[in-house]
Order: structure tokens, then sequence, then C-alpha cells
């Protein structure tokens, strides 16, 4: 059996799960299981960074594409198999979207019934589990174990590197102790990706304002006449979810009261007709008029993110159930408008520490 995974418009994708199951054989009843025979061994992925714990009998496996290593055992006496594996994917500003992308595109293209869905960690580094179901009409071609199939999958994300454990088997097989016994079992070595340290804060002056911002400014090309400057901040490749950009504040037609001016710029300029907005308040920065608003880009999902069906309904799937939101501060600063952004941070320290940090000319 195998899960073999693929990068494909910059989302771990898995497909789904082969085999190298074989038919039982008329001289397998004779066979002893492997899984409970012998005394469990540590083998170790040089490639991967990690050990598991595994039964006697490792299979020997080609590694499938996309993936750097894998070590697997299948007990067709037991109807059983556990795989480990690992890839490299590529930087990802946010792991817990990640995981939950991935494991949903897991989940669907099995045709699988996820039952729980547990967030976990392992030596600093996040993690998920789902326990799931794959009826016996969608098992993968060439698993010849009758009835449903229970299947527990495990992710972590370190680094550019993602881990996945997967143990599958027959619903009616009483291996449980099994499957919390590889669980239990696998472990990272010391080269494996280490945990990814927090991105260090700095104070950036970008024309008249100052602001701090994790990261480095990376100046972003205009995409407007209106627009002055735009700026992301990102670190050794990874992008935050924060920019800073500056406006022309003359818009035709707009109110010349402060507030309603700031209000139309996000009208005209960020919203669509899809926005939603959760809430707007006004403010003062050092003297300036401001306007600080929280919404959600209620969009329809682009064809570039998900190019294939099943990839299109785990996201929806995942935006549905946590939507994208963001915060803006606008301040009308003479003849510009000042904007200050943050992507899906609209809560905690972080997003506050940054809107309260910006300076502008009083």
């Amino acid at each position: 059996m195998r899960a073999p995974v693929s990068v494909r418009a910059g989302v771990l994708v898995a497909v789904a799960l082969g085999s190298s199951c074989r038919p039982p054989a008329e001289d397998d009843a004779r066979v002893e299981p492997t899984a409970t025979a012998g005394t469990w061994v540590e083998r170790e992925s040089k490639a991967c960074g990690f050990a598991v714990t595994l039964p006697p009998g490792l299979s020997a496996q080609p590694t499938p594409p996309g993936l750097l290593d894998q070590l697997a055992i299948e007990d067709d006496t037991l109807k059983m198999t556990m795989i480990a594996s690992c890839g490299d994917v590529p930087a990802v500003s946010s792991a817990q979207d990640f995981l939950e992308v991935t494991s949903r595109i897991i989940a669907q293209q099995l045709h699988a019934r996820i039952d729980q869905i547990t967030p976990l960690e392992l030596a600093g580094r996040p993690g998920l589990e789902l326990a799931m179901i794959i009826p016996a009409a969608q098992r993968p071609e060439g698993i010849f174990w009758p009835g449903d199939l229970s299947y527990r999958l495990r992710l972590y994300v370190s680094g550019r590197r993602q881990y996945q454990l997967h143990a599958v088997h027959s619903a009616g097989a009483l291996v449980h102790d099994l499957e919390a016994r590889f669980f239990a079992g696998f472990r990272l070595l010391d080269d494996a990706p280490p945990v990814d340290a927090p991105i260090p804060w700095a104070t950036h002056t970008l024309g008249p304002v100052t602001v701090e911002a994790p990261g480095a400014p990376t100046p972003v090309e205009a995409s407007s006449l209106d627009l002055l400057e735009a700026t992301r901040f990102a670190h050794e490749g990874r992008t935050t979810p924060y920019g800073l950009s500056q406006w022309r504040a003359e818009l035709p037609g707009a109110p010349s009261e402060p507030s309603a001016r700031l209000r139309a710029h996000f009208l005209l300029r960020i919203a669509t007709e899809h926005t939603e907005i959760v809430s707007e308040t006004k403010t003062t920065v050092a003297g300036r008029p401001a306007l600080d608003l929280h919404y959600r880009p209620n969009t329809p999902l682009p064809e570039h993110i998900a190019p294939d069906a099943q990839t299109r309904e785990a996201v929806r799937d995942l935006i549905e159930r946590a939507p994208s939101e963001f915060r803006v501060r606008l301040i009308l600063v003479d003849d510009r408008i000042v904007q200050l952004r943050a992507a899906n941070a609209t809560e905690g320290e972080e997003p506050d520490r940054f809107f309260d940090s910006v300076r502008v000319p009083e």
C-alpha cells in the first residue's frame, strides 16, 4: 500500500492510497501474522530524519514519486498496513492551515468519512490526527480485505518537511494495540528539520510612516496608478501576514468627511461585491483620522489555487469552517491614505502589536 504525494499549486496533494497488497494466496492461511511475531524493531529513515518502531518483515517497496522515503509493513493475515513517510513541501505561512488542507484532500481522495480530528504536537512541531472509515465500496484499488477499512492518519510539519503516518486495517480487525504502538514509536532524529524559530520583529521607516513588523520589507509592484507604494514583510522566503501601502487620497466623487473618505477607499480599492464587513471603528492615530475594519473576502476560489476538483472541494470546506479574515487600519495623512493590513490574523497580540506600532507625522 502506498501513499505518494506530489506538489501542485503550492499544496501537498496526497494521491489515493495505491496498494502493493496482493490477492490472498492459497497458502496464506499457513503464514503466521508478522505483526505479532517476534520483537518490534526501531528503523531509521536517514533521508527523512525520523525513526519508527515496526514489526519484523519490513516491506521492500520503492519510494513513490514525491516522497523522500517511506517505511512500511503489510500483513495480509491481520489485514493491516502501517506506513511512515515524508516529503518536502513549499514554505507555508500557516502550518495549521496546511495540515488541514492536506488531511482533507487525503480523506476526499479516499472517499473516507472523518469521524474525529485531533490537533497534535511532536517535539514542538504541529500535527493533526484524523480517525476515518473508508467504506467497503470505496476501498482503494488493490486492497482485497473485505468490509470497511479503519484508517488513522497522522501528519506533522517541521519547516518545509511533512511527515505522514498511515495505519489502515479491516474495520473488524482487533489490532488497536498494534496501531497505538506504531504511532507511539515514531520520533524525529537530531537531523530532522528544526522547529521554526519565531520571526524577529524590527522597526521600519517607509516614507513618512514608521511601523514595527516581523521580517524585512519587500516591495510589491504597484497594481494601480493610485497606489504610491506597497510593501509586504517576509522572512527567509516566508511571507508574513502583514503589509503596508500608501495611496492617493483623492477619489472621484468621494465625500470630503475624513471617515467617509476612508470608507470609500475601502469600498473602491479593497472590497469586492463578495466582501463581508464584520466590524468597523472610527479612531485616530497621532491626531489623524483613521478607520479600522475587520472583513472577510468571500470571493470564489481562483482556479490556479486548486486546479483539480478534489483539491478545490477540500479548500472550500476549509474556508467554510475557518474563513479568511483580515484587518485593515486606514489613516488619512494629508494627501495620502496609509493602509496597514493583517491577513488571517484578526485576534491575539501580534496583529495588535503591528497596528499599534504605526507612527505617522502629527
